[in-house]
């Protein structure tokens, strides 16, 4: 169980950061949009630090 989701939650970072980088060289990087998904890439490296953190107790 903790497997796949850490699998999934990864490919979720991995698609956050490539759509950052894509849209980031096109705007501000004060931009909302950029903002936001910078915000949520934070906060799926965030679960999935924790999730590892409960694996290895």
């Amino acid at each position: 169980m903790f497997l796949s989701k850490s699998l999934k939650l990864r490919r979720e970072i991995e698609s956050y950061r490539i759509q950052l980088y894509k849209q980031s060289k096109n705007q501000k990087l004060n931009d909302p949009v950029l903002v936001d998904m910078s915000e949520k890439l934070d906060q799926k490296t965030a679960e999935l630090q924790k999730m590892i953190h409960i694996m290895m107790a």
